[in-house]
């Protein structure tokens, strides 16, 4: 059976990173294309290579399966941890801040801080550290060690767009079981 480019073939996402392409004068196929700790890999199966798009799909499927077993991704730590390029206190989470604040009366206050931010998806509150009370070095210190605190308790990988099979420590099944797998998707679509 062909799989015409415009078919969805990801159900249960057992085409992940797989992509059919059919390239203007060139031999159709799949591209198959992984990210892992910021580096990319791609590679090109076209069906006259392979024999068939049965043969390429399991060329594919293989060597894809290959990579998501031998490249490790980035850890939730590691990536909470990492600097953005717009980061000034050379800690992720932590900013100096300044809260101003309106009395009734009319009288205007601020108070400077060093702020230490959970990373997403925990669900604890931010830390302020005042620099009034610990001084500028001795709240920053504190914030960075708060932070540094919060961030242990990540655990896990982070592989936000991968389907959770394809996270390390999934079940393992052969890229023949998953031709299966998307020859049924295929025939339940229509």
């Amino acid at each position: 059976m062909m799989i015409k480019p415009n078919e969805s073939i990801t159900s249960g996402h057992a085409a992940y990173g797989i992509r059919l392409m059919t390239p203007k004068g060139r031999d159709p196929g799949y591209l198959v294309k992984i990210e892992r700790r910021h580096a990319r890999y791609a590679q090109w199966f076209g069906f006259t290579l392979c024999g068939g798009q049965a043969a390429t799909l399991s060329a594919a499927l293989a060597w894809r399966d290959e990579q998501t077993r031998r490249l490790e991704p980035l850890t939730k730590q590691e990536f909470v941890a990492q600097i953005r390029t717009n980061n000034t206190s050379g800690a992720a989470g932590v900013v100096r801040t300044t809260q101003r604040s309106k009395s009734r009366s009319g009288r205007v206050w601020s108070a400077e801080y060093w702020l230490a931010r959970p990373p997403r998806g925990l669900k604890i509150g931010a830390r302020y550290f005042s620099i009034s009370k610990h001084g500028e070095e001795g709240a920053k210190q504190l914030a960075f060690a708060a932070r540094q605190e919060m961030e242990s308790l990540c655990s896990g990988y982070h592989a936000p767009h991968v389907p959770e099979e394809f996270q390390l420590g999934a079940s393992e099944s052969t890229p023949i079981e998953r031709i299966g797998e998307i020859k049924t998707a295929i025939t339940a679509d229509r």
